[in-house]
C-alpha cells in the first residue's frame, strides 16, 4: 500500500553540530536518516539516526558510547526490515583515531539490536564517514570507505572494502592504496552481473572521477578514468541499460571571465564514454550537486536531481537555495523548484518516495556568532509540487500568440504552422536565465499546452529550436 501523499518541512535544532550522510526507504515508505551529532571544532561526535514517517512525524536517537567517538555512515534495508548502519568509532575517545568498522543493527522502533567493531588494518588510524554500503546479489553487505594512513607526516586516504552477513559479521575486507585520498561517491550493482560499480576518486592518479568494477570479493577487476569538466560529487542511480547509466556531477565552465560552476545530468556508459548531458544552471550562482545522494529514481518520467547554492564560504550566513529538479530518463527537464532562501543551506541528499514524490536532507546553518553549529533541515516535496506537465494538442481554431498572459494555471502557445511534424527542443527560462522546462516534443499538433501554476512570479521567455536549429522565442507574464 503506497502511504497517502503528504508534503512538510522539518528543522532540527540543537545545540550541537548534526547532519546526515546517508538515507533510504523501508518497506513501508519511511524514511531512515543516519550521520553524526556533537562538537564540530573538538571532533567530539556521536552517531545519529531519524526515522520520519509519511506523515512528516518523527523519532530521533543519538547513541552515545562513554569515551568514545564515532559516527554512522551509511544504511542499508535488510531482507527482515532492520536497519543495518555502519560508521566509525575510536574506542579511545582520540579524534583523528577512529580506527574501527562499527556496525549497529536496529529495529524498526530504532531500539539497537546488536552493535559490533573491528579494528581495520593496523597501517590505518582512521576510517572516514563517507562510507558506501549496499546489498549484493549473496545477500551480503558490501561496504566501501576510505582509511587513512600517515606517510611522512601526510595523512593519505585509500579505499577499503567490507563484505559482512545480515547479522554484522565480517566475512573479508581489502585495502587499496591511492595517489592522495579516496573518495567513494556511489555504489552500485551491476545489472545481470553480481559484479559492483563504484563511482569514485582517488584510484587513478591526477584524474577528478573513475569507475570502478570489483567482482563480488570485492576484487578490483579494473578502471576506466571520467574525462570531467570538474568532477565530485558523482551519483548514480538508473540503469537505462545494462551497459549505460545516468550520472550526476559538478561542473565548471571556464569559458567566461569568471568561471561557472553548476552541475549537470550525463548518459555514459561503462567504459567512460559520454553521450548526452542535460546542464542545470543559475545564472552568476556557484551551484553544487547534493553532498550525497543527488538523483533519486521513481519511474522513468521522475527522477529527482538536487543540488545548493553555496558562496564558498564556511560557516557564512548569506541565505542560499536548493535546487531541486525532475528529470525523465531521456534527459528532459521537467520541472524545477528552488526551496530554502532564508538561511544558508546545503543540499546532503535526495530520497525517491513511494508516493512519486522526494525527500530532502540538508543542514541550515545561521549561527550569527560563527560557531560551527550546524542543524538538520529536511523538506518533503510532492511530484504536482514542480512537475509541469506539457502537451501537444490539436485544436481547429485556436487564438494567435500566447495566452492567455498574463498567466495563472496553464499556458497556451499557438504554433502557426511553425515546426509542423518536426521534432523540438522547448525551453522555459526565467529572466536570470534559470531553466525551469527543457524537453523534446513532437510537434504532431498546432498548439503547446504547459502547466505553469508551479511556477513562482515573474517574467518568463520559452524557446523553440527546430531540428535545423532555428530558434522561435516569445514571452509571458506568470501571476
Amino acid at each position: 500500500m503506497v502511504p497517502a501523499q503528504s508534503s512538510f518541512e522539518i528543522s532540527y535544532a540543537t545545540e550541537k553540530d548534526e547532519y546526515f550522510n546517508d538515507g533510504m526507504v523501508d518497506q513501508q515508505g519511511n524514511i531512515i536518516l543516519t550521520g553524526q551529532i556533537g562538537n564540530y571544532t573538538l571532533l567530539d561526535h556521536d552517531g545519529i539516526i531519524m526515522k520520519i514517517y509519511p506523515d512528516g512525524s518523527y523519532i530521533v536517537r543519538r547513541i552515545e558510547h562513554q569515551d568514545t567517538i564515532g559516527g554512522f555512515s551509511s544504511v542499508t534495508l535488510l531482507n527482515n526490515g532492520n536497519y543495518f548502519v555502519t560508521g566509525s568509532m575510536s574506542l579511545t575517545g582520540e579524534p583523528y583515531y577512529n580506527d574501527h568498522l562499527s556496525i549497529t543493527i536496529f529495529d524498526t522502533a530504532l531500539h539497537i539490536i546488536s552493535e559490533k567493531t573491528f579494528l581495520i588494518n593496523s597501517q590505518y588510524t582512521f576510517l572516514g564517514v563517507n562510507a558506501q554500503s549496499i546489498l549484493d546479489n549473496d545477500g551480503n553487505i558490501a561496504i566501501a570507505g576510505m582509511a587513512c594512513r600517515d606517510e611522512n607526516g601526510t595523512m593519505l586516504g585509500d579505499f577499503c572494502f567490507f563484505k559482512l552477513t545480515q547479522d554484522g559479521d565480517t566475512l573479508l575486507s581489502r585495502y587499496y592504496h591511492t595517489w592522495y585520498e579516496a573518495e567513494p561517491y556511489t555504489l552500485r550493482k551491476m545489472p545481470g552481473s553480481d559484479n559492483l560499480m563504484l563511482i569514485s576518486n582517488g584510484l587513478i592518479p591526477f584524474t577528478a572521477g573513475e569507475l570502478v568494477f570489483l567482482d563480488k570479493d570485492l576484487n578490483i577487476l579494473n578502471y576506466n578514468r571520467l574525462f570531467t569538466l570538474g568532477g565530485g560529487a558523482f551519483c548514480s542511480d538508473v540503469w537505462l541499460n545494462n551497459q549505460e547509466f545516468l550520472m550526476t556531477e559538478n561542473r565548471i565552465d571556464h569559458s567566461g571571465a569568471i568561471n561557472e560552476y553548476y552541475f549537470g545530468v550525463h548518459r555514459l556508459d561503462t567504459s567512460a564514454q559520454y553521450y548526452n548531458e542535460l546542464i542545470l544552471d543559475n545564472k552568476d550562482t556557484i551551484e553544487y550537486m547534493a553532498v550525497r545522494k543527488s538523483m533519486a529514481y521513481s519511474d522513468d518520467t521522475t527522477i529527482y536531481i538536487s543540488g545548493y547554492q553555496t558562496y564558498n564560504i564556511l560557516w557564512t550566513t548569506l541565505p542560499t537555495g536548493i535546487f531541486l529538479y525532475i528529470i525523465d530518463r531521456e534527459l528532459n527537464l521537467r520541472g524545477h523548484l528552488v526551496l530554502g532562501g532564508d538561511a544558508n543551506y546545503a543540499s546532503w541528499g535526495t530520497l525517491a518516495t513511494p508516493d512519486k514524490g522526494c525527500l530532502i536532507y540538508g543542514t541550515r546553518y545561521d549561527n550569527t556568532t560563527g560557531w560551527p553549529e550546524r542543524d538538520i533541515h529536511i523538506w518533503k516535496v510532492l511530484r504536482e509540487d514542480i512537475f509541469l506537465y506539457t502537451s501537444v494538442e490539436k485544436h481547429p481554431e485556436s487564438e494567435p500568440g500566447v495566452y492567455p498572459n498574463p498567466v495563472s494555471d496553464v499556458l497556451n502557445i499557438t504554433l502557426d504552422g511553425r515546426c509542423s511534424g518536426q521534432t523540438v527542443r522547448f525551453r522555459i527560462y526565467n529572466t536570470l536565465g534559470a531553466r525551469f522546462l527543457d524537453r523534446q516534443l513532437h510537434l504532431d499538433g498546432n498548439q503547446i499546452r504547459t502547466q505553469t501554476c508551479n511556477l513562482p512570479s515573474g517574467v518568463y521567455l520559452y524557446e523553440l529550436v527546430d531540428e535545423n536549429g532555428e530558434k522561435f522565442s516569445g514571452k509571458f507574464i506568470k501571476e
